[in-house]
Protein backbone atom coordinates (compact mmCIF):
# COMPACT_ATOMS: atom_id res chain seq x y z
CA UNK A 1 0.00 0.00 0.00
CA UNK A 2 1.27 3.55 -0.82
CA UNK A 3 2.46 5.82 2.25
CA UNK A 4 2.00 8.96 2.12
CA UNK A 5 2.98 11.70 4.35
CA UNK A 6 1.98 15.90 3.94
CA UNK A 7 0.03 14.59 1.40
CA UNK A 8 2.88 13.62 -0.76
CA UNK A 9 3.71 9.94 -1.66
CA UNK A 10 6.99 8.78 0.49
CA UNK A 11 6.71 4.91 -0.31
CA UNK A 12 5.04 2.09 -0.32
CA UNK A 13 4.70 -0.51 3.01
CA UNK A 14 3.90 -4.39 1.75
CA UNK A 15 2.02 -6.90 3.87
CA UNK A 16 3.00 -10.59 3.32
CA UNK A 17 1.66 -13.80 5.12
CA UNK A 18 -0.96 -13.17 7.70
CA UNK A 19 -0.90 -15.57 10.22
CA UNK A 20 -3.01 -18.75 9.45
CA UNK A 21 -3.49 -17.51 5.69
CA UNK A 22 -6.25 -15.44 7.22
CA UNK A 23 -7.13 -12.20 4.70
CA UNK A 24 -5.96 -8.66 6.21
CA UNK A 25 -9.02 -6.74 7.34
CA UNK A 26 -10.05 -3.43 7.12
CA UNK A 27 -8.58 -2.64 11.01
CA UNK A 28 -5.25 -4.21 9.77
CA UNK A 29 -5.18 -2.02 6.54
CA UNK A 30 -5.33 0.65 8.92
CA UNK A 31 -3.20 0.10 11.42
CA UNK A 32 -0.34 -0.65 9.00
CA UNK A 33 -0.77 2.40 7.03
CA UNK A 34 -0.57 4.45 10.88
CA UNK A 35 1.90 2.53 11.74
CA UNK A 36 3.59 2.94 8.27
CA UNK A 37 2.58 6.94 8.45
CA UNK A 38 4.87 7.03 12.06
CA UNK A 39 7.42 5.24 10.73
CA UNK A 40 8.00 7.74 7.50
CA UNK A 41 7.29 10.07 9.94
CA UNK A 42 10.32 9.11 12.41
CA UNK A 43 12.09 8.46 9.11
CA UNK A 44 11.86 11.91 7.58
CA UNK A 45 12.49 13.17 10.99
CA UNK A 46 15.63 11.77 11.01
CA UNK A 47 17.06 12.43 7.86
CA UNK A 48 15.80 16.40 8.63
CA UNK A 49 17.52 16.38 11.66
CA UNK A 50 20.32 14.69 9.84
CA UNK A 51 20.25 17.57 7.02
CA UNK A 52 19.94 19.90 10.00
CA UNK A 53 23.60 19.00 11.34
CA UNK A 54 24.96 19.00 8.40
CA UNK A 55 24.00 22.12 6.76
CA UNK A 56 25.04 23.33 10.37
CA UNK A 57 28.59 21.43 9.67
CA UNK A 58 28.62 23.45 6.59
CA UNK A 59 27.83 26.93 7.93
CA UNK A 60 30.11 26.47 10.48
CA UNK A 61 33.55 25.16 8.27
CA UNK A 62 32.92 28.23 6.36
CA UNK A 63 32.99 30.52 9.38
CA UNK A 64 36.19 28.69 10.57
CA UNK A 65 37.64 28.58 7.05
CA UNK A 66 37.06 32.90 6.94
CA UNK A 67 38.55 33.02 10.35
CA UNK A 68 41.09 31.10 9.03
CA UNK A 69 41.95 32.76 5.81
CA UNK A 70 41.51 35.79 7.82
CA UNK A 71 44.61 35.63 9.76
CA UNK A 72 48.45 35.42 8.87
CA UNK A 73 48.00 33.01 5.69
CA UNK A 74 49.70 33.47 2.10
CA UNK A 75 47.22 32.87 -0.52
CA UNK A 76 48.72 29.47 -1.57
CA UNK A 77 47.89 28.50 1.76
CA UNK A 78 44.68 30.03 1.52
CA UNK A 79 43.91 28.04 -0.98
CA UNK A 80 44.32 24.83 0.30
CA UNK A 81 42.94 25.75 3.32
CA UNK A 82 39.89 25.92 1.40
CA UNK A 83 40.36 22.36 -0.66
CA UNK A 84 41.29 20.59 2.51
CA UNK A 85 38.22 21.93 4.64
CA UNK A 86 35.36 20.71 1.58
CA UNK A 87 36.79 17.52 1.74
CA UNK A 88 36.52 17.06 5.51
CA UNK A 89 33.10 18.51 5.51
CA UNK A 90 32.02 16.44 2.45
CA UNK A 91 33.55 13.06 2.48
CA UNK A 92 34.88 14.05 -1.40
CA UNK A 93 37.57 12.19 -2.66
CA UNK A 94 38.77 15.06 -4.44
CA UNK A 95 38.79 19.43 -4.26
CA UNK A 96 40.72 22.16 -6.26
CA UNK A 97 40.35 25.63 -6.44
CA UNK A 98 40.95 27.12 -9.80
CA UNK A 99 41.47 31.02 -10.14
CA UNK A 100 41.85 32.96 -13.39
CA UNK A 101 45.26 34.70 -13.67
CA UNK A 102 45.74 37.97 -12.44
CA UNK A 103 46.15 39.50 -15.53
CA UNK A 104 44.24 37.08 -18.33
CA UNK A 105 41.53 35.22 -17.28
CA UNK A 106 41.32 33.79 -20.91
CA UNK A 107 43.49 31.39 -18.86
CA UNK A 108 43.73 29.58 -15.31
CA UNK A 109 45.29 27.26 -13.23
CA UNK A 110 44.47 24.73 -10.77
CA UNK A 111 46.30 26.98 -7.89
CA UNK A 112 45.36 24.16 -5.53
CA UNK A 113 44.45 20.48 -5.47
CA UNK A 114 43.17 17.77 -2.66
CA UNK A 115 42.52 13.94 -2.91
CA UNK A 116 43.73 11.58 -5.11
CA UNK A 117 47.12 11.57 -4.64
CA UNK A 118 47.31 15.02 -6.08
CA UNK A 119 48.16 17.12 -3.15
CA UNK A 120 49.82 20.56 -4.00
CA UNK A 121 50.69 19.73 -7.43
CA UNK A 122 49.94 22.89 -9.95
CA UNK A 123 48.67 22.42 -13.63
CA UNK A 124 48.69 25.21 -15.68
CA UNK A 125 45.82 24.82 -18.90
CA UNK A 126 44.10 26.29 -21.19
CA UNK A 127 39.95 26.80 -21.60
CA UNK A 128 37.77 25.02 -22.65
CA UNK A 129 36.18 23.10 -19.85
CA UNK A 130 33.59 22.73 -17.04
CA UNK A 131 35.31 24.88 -15.02
CA UNK A 132 35.32 27.49 -18.31
CA UNK A 133 31.91 27.52 -18.67
CA UNK A 134 31.52 28.19 -14.76
CA UNK A 135 33.52 31.30 -15.04
CA UNK A 136 32.09 32.87 -18.37
CA UNK A 137 28.67 32.32 -17.07
CA UNK A 138 28.75 32.59 -13.07
CA UNK A 139 26.30 29.66 -12.62
CA UNK A 140 27.27 26.28 -10.97
CA UNK A 141 27.58 23.07 -12.79
CA UNK A 142 26.21 19.28 -11.41
CA UNK A 143 26.90 16.52 -12.78
CA UNK A 144 26.03 12.94 -11.55
CA UNK A 145 29.01 11.94 -14.08
CA UNK A 146 31.47 13.97 -14.55
CA UNK A 147 33.47 11.95 -16.64
CA UNK A 148 31.04 11.08 -18.94
CA UNK A 149 30.29 14.93 -19.69
CA UNK A 150 31.18 16.32 -22.74
CA UNK A 151 33.19 19.46 -21.72
CA UNK A 152 35.29 17.60 -18.93
CA UNK A 153 38.69 17.88 -19.97
CA UNK A 154 41.18 17.94 -17.04
CA UNK A 155 44.66 17.86 -17.39
CA UNK A 156 46.37 14.83 -19.39
CA UNK A 157 48.41 14.04 -16.25
CA UNK A 158 45.53 13.71 -14.09
CA UNK A 159 42.78 12.25 -16.51
CA UNK A 160 43.80 8.86 -14.81
CA UNK A 161 43.18 9.40 -11.51
CA UNK A 162 40.03 11.51 -11.94
CA UNK A 163 38.37 8.09 -13.24
CA UNK A 164 36.97 7.34 -10.33
CA UNK A 165 34.82 10.72 -9.67
CA UNK A 166 30.68 10.51 -9.94
CA UNK A 167 29.21 12.99 -8.73
CA UNK A 168 31.02 16.56 -9.25
CA UNK A 169 30.13 20.30 -8.50
CA UNK A 170 31.52 23.01 -10.44
CA UNK A 171 30.67 26.19 -8.41
CA UNK A 172 32.01 29.77 -8.64
CA UNK A 173 33.97 31.93 -6.50
CA UNK A 174 31.66 35.05 -6.86
CA UNK A 175 33.05 37.99 -4.40
CA UNK A 176 31.68 41.81 -5.11
CA UNK A 177 30.42 40.63 -8.35
CA UNK A 178 33.41 39.48 -9.91
CA UNK A 179 33.91 35.50 -10.41
CA UNK A 180 37.39 35.25 -9.38
CA UNK A 181 37.65 31.07 -10.08
CA UNK A 182 35.59 27.65 -9.41
CA UNK A 183 35.68 25.69 -6.43
CA UNK A 184 35.86 21.91 -7.62
CA UNK A 185 34.53 19.46 -5.37
CA UNK A 186 33.98 15.67 -6.36
CA UNK A 187 33.08 12.30 -5.17
CA UNK A 188 33.84 8.68 -5.76
CA UNK A 189 31.22 7.14 -7.73
CA UNK A 190 28.89 4.87 -6.29
CA UNK A 191 30.04 5.97 -2.60
CA UNK A 192 27.61 6.60 0.35
CA UNK A 193 29.15 10.03 0.79
CA UNK A 194 28.40 10.67 -2.96
CA UNK A 195 24.53 10.04 -2.32
CA UNK A 196 24.57 12.03 0.61
CA UNK A 197 25.91 14.99 -1.45
CA UNK A 198 23.60 14.58 -4.20
CA UNK A 199 21.05 16.81 -1.71
CA UNK A 200 23.63 19.41 -0.62
CA UNK A 201 24.64 21.92 -3.77
CA UNK A 202 23.17 24.38 -2.06
CA UNK A 203 25.49 23.89 1.04
CA UNK A 204 28.44 23.76 -1.14
CA UNK A 205 27.54 26.58 -2.41
CA UNK A 206 27.13 28.51 0.56
CA UNK A 207 30.48 27.53 1.39
CA UNK A 208 31.90 28.17 -2.10
CA UNK A 209 30.22 32.30 -1.23
CA UNK A 210 32.26 32.30 2.12
CA UNK A 211 35.61 30.97 0.55
CA UNK A 212 35.41 33.46 -2.33
CA UNK A 213 34.69 36.74 -0.07
CA UNK A 214 37.98 35.17 2.03
CA UNK A 215 40.13 34.39 -0.93
CA UNK A 216 39.79 37.84 -2.27
CA UNK A 217 41.10 39.82 0.73
CA UNK A 218 43.42 37.17 0.93
CA UNK A 219 44.75 37.88 -2.59
CA UNK A 220 44.39 41.40 -2.35
CA UNK A 221 46.30 41.14 0.48
CA UNK A 222 49.01 38.88 -1.24
CA UNK A 223 49.36 41.28 -4.04
CA UNK A 224 49.54 44.12 -1.76
CA UNK A 225 52.45 42.61 0.18
CA UNK A 226 54.29 41.10 -2.68
CA UNK A 227 54.24 44.69 -4.41
CA UNK A 228 55.69 46.19 -1.04
CA UNK A 229 58.66 43.58 -1.21
CA UNK A 230 59.17 44.16 -4.87
CA UNK A 231 59.81 47.91 -4.01
CA UNK A 232 62.10 46.38 -0.63
CA UNK A 233 63.81 44.68 -2.69
CA UNK A 234 64.38 47.17 -5.38
CA UNK A 235 65.44 49.77 -3.01
CA UNK A 236 67.87 47.17 -0.79
CA UNK A 237 69.54 46.28 -4.56
CA UNK A 238 69.84 49.68 -5.39
CA UNK A 239 71.65 50.61 -1.62
CA UNK A 240 73.79 47.75 -2.33
CA UNK A 241 74.81 48.33 -5.38
CA UNK A 242 75.79 51.80 -5.13
CA UNK A 243 79.02 50.46 -2.50
CA UNK A 244 81.94 49.36 -4.29
CA UNK A 245 80.97 45.82 -5.68
CA UNK A 246 82.69 44.01 -8.13
CA UNK A 247 80.87 42.81 -11.19
CA UNK A 248 80.42 39.64 -10.59
CA UNK A 249 79.15 40.21 -7.05
CA UNK A 250 76.79 42.35 -8.38
CA UNK A 251 75.24 40.48 -10.63
CA UNK A 252 75.15 37.29 -8.32
CA UNK A 253 73.45 39.70 -5.97
CA UNK A 254 70.84 40.45 -8.79
CA UNK A 255 69.99 36.93 -9.51
CA UNK A 256 69.64 36.06 -5.88
CA UNK A 257 67.21 38.90 -4.65
CA UNK A 258 65.41 38.19 -8.04
CA UNK A 259 64.72 34.61 -6.95
CA UNK A 260 64.00 35.24 -3.66
CA UNK A 261 61.17 37.90 -4.18
CA UNK A 262 59.46 35.73 -7.40
CA UNK A 263 59.84 32.68 -6.76
CA UNK A 264 61.70 32.23 -9.84
CA UNK A 265 63.53 28.73 -10.79
CA UNK A 266 66.03 29.75 -13.09
CA UNK A 267 67.59 33.04 -13.22
CA UNK A 268 70.86 34.00 -15.18
CA UNK A 269 72.66 37.02 -16.74
CA UNK A 270 74.74 36.58 -19.95
CA UNK A 271 76.99 39.67 -21.00
CA UNK A 272 78.04 40.22 -24.60
CA UNK A 273 81.78 41.01 -25.72
CA UNK A 274 81.91 43.81 -28.47
CA UNK A 275 85.00 41.91 -29.75
CA UNK A 276 83.11 39.08 -29.77
CA UNK A 277 80.10 38.53 -32.24
CA UNK A 278 79.29 34.67 -31.68
CA UNK A 279 79.24 34.08 -28.21
CA UNK A 280 78.37 35.23 -25.00
CA UNK A 281 79.72 34.96 -21.49
CA UNK A 282 77.54 33.41 -18.59
CA UNK A 283 78.24 35.87 -14.73
CA UNK A 284 75.82 33.45 -13.33
CA UNK A 285 73.20 31.04 -14.53
CA UNK A 286 71.90 29.10 -11.97
CA UNK A 287 68.46 26.63 -10.85
CA UNK A 288 67.34 23.32 -9.83
CA UNK A 289 69.27 20.43 -12.22
CA UNK A 290 72.22 23.28 -13.38
CA UNK A 291 75.31 22.12 -13.02
CA UNK A 292 77.96 24.39 -11.30
CA UNK A 293 78.31 27.40 -13.91
CA UNK A 294 81.85 29.18 -14.10
CA UNK A 295 82.31 32.34 -14.41
CA UNK A 296 82.57 34.23 -17.94
CA UNK A 297 81.70 30.22 -19.37
CA UNK A 298 81.17 31.37 -23.06
CA UNK A 299 78.09 30.09 -24.92
CA UNK A 300 77.24 30.23 -28.49
CA UNK A 301 75.37 33.57 -29.17
CA UNK A 302 72.00 31.99 -31.12
CA UNK A 303 68.95 31.51 -31.33
CA UNK A 304 66.59 33.86 -28.88
CA UNK A 305 69.52 35.25 -26.83
CA UNK A 306 70.79 36.31 -29.99
CA UNK A 307 67.09 37.60 -31.38
CA UNK A 308 67.11 39.84 -28.01
CA UNK A 309 70.77 41.38 -28.42
CA UNK A 310 69.98 42.54 -31.69
CA UNK A 311 66.35 43.84 -31.23
CA UNK A 312 66.91 45.22 -27.61
CA UNK A 313 63.09 43.87 -27.12
CA UNK A 314 62.43 41.37 -24.39
CA UNK A 315 60.86 37.98 -24.61
CA UNK A 316 58.20 37.16 -22.21
CA UNK A 317 56.15 33.98 -22.47
CA UNK A 318 53.75 31.13 -20.45
CA UNK A 319 55.23 28.60 -22.90
CA UNK A 320 59.35 28.89 -23.14
CA UNK A 321 60.43 25.96 -23.18
CA UNK A 322 58.80 25.01 -26.15
CA UNK A 323 59.31 28.42 -28.21
CA UNK A 324 61.53 28.32 -31.55
CA UNK A 325 65.04 29.56 -30.60
CA UNK A 326 65.38 27.93 -27.47
CA UNK A 327 68.63 26.65 -27.53
CA UNK A 328 70.37 26.25 -24.42
CA UNK A 329 73.29 24.62 -24.06
CA UNK A 330 73.24 20.66 -24.23
CA UNK A 331 74.40 20.27 -20.69
CA UNK A 332 71.36 22.75 -19.32
CA UNK A 333 68.76 21.18 -21.66
CA UNK A 334 67.10 18.16 -19.15
CA UNK A 335 66.82 21.15 -16.46
CA UNK A 336 65.21 23.82 -18.84
CA UNK A 337 62.78 21.24 -20.38
CA UNK A 338 60.39 22.19 -17.51
CA UNK A 339 59.88 25.66 -18.06
CA UNK A 340 56.56 26.95 -18.53
CA UNK A 341 56.66 31.25 -17.98
CA UNK A 342 60.22 32.24 -19.18
CA UNK A 343 61.51 35.89 -19.79
CA UNK A 344 64.41 36.67 -21.45
CA UNK A 345 64.73 40.84 -20.80
CA UNK A 346 67.93 42.83 -22.90
CA UNK A 347 70.17 44.71 -20.21
CA UNK A 348 70.67 48.68 -22.05
CA UNK A 349 72.56 51.10 -20.04
CA UNK A 350 72.87 54.88 -22.33
CA UNK A 351 71.52 52.95 -25.79
CA UNK A 352 74.69 49.83 -25.45
CA UNK A 353 73.98 46.64 -25.33
CA UNK A 354 75.50 45.03 -22.56
CA UNK A 355 73.59 41.65 -22.07
CA UNK A 356 70.53 39.65 -21.35
CA UNK A 357 68.61 39.00 -17.80
CA UNK A 358 66.91 35.49 -18.05
CA UNK A 359 64.31 34.57 -15.18
CA UNK A 360 62.00 31.16 -15.34
CA UNK A 361 59.55 28.90 -13.64
CA UNK A 362 59.13 25.41 -13.51
CA UNK A 363 55.63 24.69 -15.40
CA UNK A 364 52.81 24.63 -13.02
CA UNK A 365 54.66 26.37 -10.13
CA UNK A 366 53.07 28.10 -7.76
CA UNK A 367 54.83 30.90 -8.73
CA UNK A 368 54.38 31.10 -12.11
CA UNK A 369 50.82 32.54 -12.14
CA UNK A 370 51.49 35.67 -10.14
CA UNK A 371 55.02 35.75 -11.80
CA UNK A 372 52.94 36.58 -15.11
CA UNK A 373 51.97 39.61 -13.97
CA UNK A 374 54.91 40.84 -12.72
CA UNK A 375 56.68 41.57 -15.75
CA UNK A 376 57.59 45.23 -15.35
CA UNK A 377 59.04 44.41 -11.69
CA UNK A 378 61.54 41.66 -13.42
CA UNK A 379 62.15 44.64 -15.98
CA UNK A 380 63.08 46.75 -13.02
CA UNK A 381 65.89 44.68 -11.56
CA UNK A 382 67.24 43.75 -15.41
CA UNK A 383 67.66 47.99 -15.27
CA UNK A 384 69.67 47.82 -11.83
CA UNK A 385 71.64 45.19 -13.60
CA UNK A 386 72.24 47.76 -16.15
CA UNK A 387 73.08 50.40 -14.12
CA UNK A 388 75.33 48.08 -12.02
CA UNK A 389 77.34 46.60 -15.45
CA UNK A 390 77.65 50.71 -16.42
CA UNK A 391 78.59 51.56 -13.06
CA UNK A 392 81.42 48.86 -12.76
CA UNK A 393 82.93 50.08 -16.12
CA UNK A 394 82.71 53.60 -15.04
CA UNK A 395 84.49 52.68 -12.13
CA UNK A 396 87.39 50.75 -14.23
CA UNK A 397 86.94 53.76 -16.88
CA UNK A 398 87.98 56.28 -13.35
CA UNK A 399 90.72 54.19 -11.98
CA UNK A 400 92.66 54.00 -15.53
CA UNK A 401 92.04 57.82 -16.00
CA UNK A 402 93.90 57.86 -12.59
CA UNK A 403 96.83 55.94 -13.13
CA UNK A 404 96.99 57.48 -16.58
CA UNK A 405 97.07 60.86 -14.24
CA UNK A 406 99.47 59.32 -12.35
CA UNK A 407 101.83 58.52 -15.13
CA UNK A 408 101.59 61.81 -16.45
CA UNK A 409 102.26 63.32 -13.05
CA UNK A 410 105.28 61.48 -12.59
CA UNK A 411 106.61 61.93 -15.96
CA UNK A 412 106.80 65.58 -15.57
CA UNK A 413 108.64 64.93 -12.27
CA UNK A 414 111.13 63.25 -13.90
CA UNK A 415 111.90 65.30 -16.89
CA UNK A 416 111.79 68.38 -14.66
CA UNK A 417 114.10 67.28 -11.91
CA UNK A 418 115.07 63.85 -12.13
CA UNK A 419 116.48 64.19 -15.98
CA UNK A 420 117.66 67.51 -15.89
CA UNK A 421 119.39 66.90 -12.62
CA UNK A 422 120.63 63.61 -14.24
CA UNK A 423 121.86 66.04 -17.45
CA UNK A 424 123.67 68.42 -14.96
CA UNK A 425 125.79 66.06 -13.79
CA UNK A 426 126.89 64.41 -16.66
CA UNK A 427 127.73 68.15 -17.80
CA UNK A 428 130.06 68.65 -14.92
CA UNK A 429 131.20 65.07 -14.96
CA UNK A 430 132.51 65.90 -18.86
CA UNK A 431 134.12 69.11 -17.66
CA UNK A 432 135.93 67.69 -15.09
CA UNK A 433 137.29 65.02 -17.22
CA UNK A 434 138.90 67.66 -19.65
CA UNK A 435 140.57 68.86 -15.93
CA UNK A 436 141.71 65.21 -15.36
CA UNK A 437 145.45 64.17 -15.95
CA UNK A 438 145.10 60.98 -14.27
CA UNK A 439 144.39 58.73 -17.64
CA UNK A 440 142.84 55.88 -14.91
CA UNK A 441 140.92 58.06 -13.62
CA UNK A 442 139.62 59.56 -16.71
CA UNK A 443 138.80 56.21 -17.83
CA UNK A 444 136.35 55.92 -14.99
CA UNK A 445 135.27 59.26 -14.91
CA UNK A 446 133.66 58.52 -18.25
CA UNK A 447 132.38 55.03 -17.94
CA UNK A 448 130.43 56.86 -15.19
CA UNK A 449 129.42 59.49 -17.82
CA UNK A 450 128.09 56.69 -20.21
CA UNK A 451 126.35 55.02 -17.38
CA UNK A 452 124.75 58.17 -16.25
CA UNK A 453 124.20 58.85 -20.34
CA UNK A 454 122.15 55.28 -20.62
CA UNK A 455 120.47 55.82 -17.54
CA UNK A 456 118.74 58.97 -18.62
CA UNK A 457 118.10 57.20 -21.86
CA UNK A 458 116.53 54.44 -20.08
CA UNK A 459 114.35 56.68 -18.02
CA UNK A 460 113.49 59.03 -21.06
CA UNK A 461 112.37 55.35 -22.68
CA UNK A 462 110.11 54.91 -20.17
CA UNK A 463 108.34 58.01 -19.56
CA UNK A 464 108.40 59.10 -23.05
CA UNK A 465 108.82 56.14 -25.16
CA UNK A 466 111.55 54.39 -26.82
CA UNK A 467 111.74 57.72 -30.01
CA UNK A 468 112.20 60.10 -27.48
CA UNK A 469 115.50 61.66 -26.84
CA UNK A 470 114.83 65.35 -26.31
CA UNK A 471 116.24 65.92 -22.87
CA UNK A 472 115.40 69.69 -22.30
Amino acid sequence: MPVRLLAESYGWLCLLNKAGDADFTDQDEELAAEFATSAARAVEISRLRRQQRRRERWLKGASELTTMLLGEVDLFEAMGLVTRRVREISGAEFSSVVLCTPEDCSEFAYNAVDGLGLEGSAVRIHRPGIAASVIESGRPVVTNDVTQDKRYNPPVEWQERLGVLGLAMFMPLTASEQVLGTLVVGWRKGSPEESMAAREAQNVQIFADQAALALQQVRVQHERTRHELWVEATSRLASLLLREVDRDEAMRLVVSQLRGISGADFGGILLVDPSDTDSVHTVVFEGVGIPGVPSDLNIPRQGLVASVIESGRRVVSADYARLEGHLPPSEWQAALSVVGLGMLIPLIADGQMLGVLFAAWRRGSPHENIAAGEVEQVQTFADLASLALQRVRTQNDHEELLLLQDRQRISRDLHDHVLQHMFGISLRLKSALDLQADLEARQRVGEAIEDLDETSRQVRAVVFGPSHDDVG
